[in-house]
């Protein structure tokens, strides 16, 4: 007995030291993730800031002209809707996803190229209506609304796939939303980020098959560490493809602008984007779109008009190499 005591005591510590070491590394993560997410909370709020400055100069413009209408100036004056009866057949309508925060959503000066209607390329409005698609799309911040790029990424498709195909973009992208607010469906701008995807996902699905989400998203969270990121968006796709129930579900990735200021806020952003090109290879099923060559609003921050146009037919150009045979 006094054997089996001597043998099973120096186990037992060794056992007590690993869990220790076990709950420290815990501790230490945990600690990570906290000072992640004040940091997302941070880098949220100057995001916010840059929106504010910007619908302030625009309305001292307004005050100042009784006809300026800014950003707005070309926003469609007629919705088009679509009749049940003239909806493509379930399996006609291909139907992508646009989710992130606001170089997803739009910042970009709607012209009319944009609003010329395409009886194959579909959207919703806001009461879950089917309307013909004109720029923009998105519709959950009024004051910051513009140009994105799920119209030029749709045109773009309608030449790769069937003649008898039409294609839906969803909006669900809401701008200065971190990742944690993806994950953890957080209430932003008043809007629950994933019951809003999972609505929109539950309403689309009944008309066509979903075939892809394109997601841009990363300015509020350039300086989450590497792992927290990795952790958080892989979980986010994995919601998204569960709820779409598509294991391979194709995953679009934007990469954040080369054009910001401070050199070390562009630092950050490029190795931003090195992690997501990271993540990309470890799922057949990932892509990412480069952001070479495109340019800003002149906030460093908003991808203007052109880039947003260029971005919509790098994700289609992503996606056809992504899925093809």
């Amino acid at each position: 007995m006094i054997f089996t005591l001597l043998i099973f005591a120096p186990a037992c510590d060794e056992q007590a030291i690993e869990e220790s070491i076990a709950k420290e590394e815990t501790k230490e993560e945990e600690e990570v993730v906290e000072e992640d997410d004040k940091v997302e909370d941070e880098e949220e709020d100057v995001v916010e800031e840059e929106e504010e400055v910007i619908e302030e100069e625009e309305t001292v413009e307004e005050e100042e002209d009784p006809n300026f209408q800014g950003s707005r100036a070309n926003f469609p004056r007629k919705v088009e809707y679509v009749e049940s009866t003239d909806m493509p057949s379930k399996d006609k309508l291909y139907i992508f996803i646009m989710a992130g925060q606001s170089n997803m959503a739009g910042r970009g000066f709607v012209e009319p190229q944009d609003t010329i209607p395409n009886s194959r390329i579909l959207s919703i409005d806001a009461s879950l209506n089917w309307i013909q698609a004109k720029e923009p799309l998105h519709w959950y911040e009024p004051k910051f609304t513009g140009l994105d790029c799920g119209v030029s990424f749709a045109q773009t498709l309608l030449n790769s796939v069937p003649a008898d195909v039409s294609i839906a973009m969803i909006p669900c992208a809401v701008g200065g939303s971190n990742i944690h607010n993806w994950q953890t469906n957080a209430e932003h701008r008043e809007v629950f980020l994933l019951d809003n995807f999972k609505e929109k996902v539950a309403h689309a699905e009944q008309y066509g098959t979903i075939k892809g989400v394109i997601w841009h998203q990363g300015e509020s969270n350039s300086s989450t560490s590497a792992a927290t990121y990795k952790t958080k968006l892989t979980d986010v796709i994995s919601i998204f493809r569960t709820e779409i129930g598509d294991d391979n579900l194709p995953f679009i990735m934007g990469e954040l602008g080369q054009y910001t200021s401070p050199e070390d806020k562009q630092d950050r952003w490029d190795t931003f984007n090195d992690n997501l090109h990271l993540i990309a290879d470890e799922d057949d099923n990932l892509s990412v779109v480069l952001s070479d060559n495109l340019t800003d609003i002149g906030d460093g921050t908003h991808m203007d008009s052109e880039s947003q146009r260029e971005l919509g037919k790098r994700y289609a150009a992503a996606y056809v190499e992504l899925t093809e045979d």
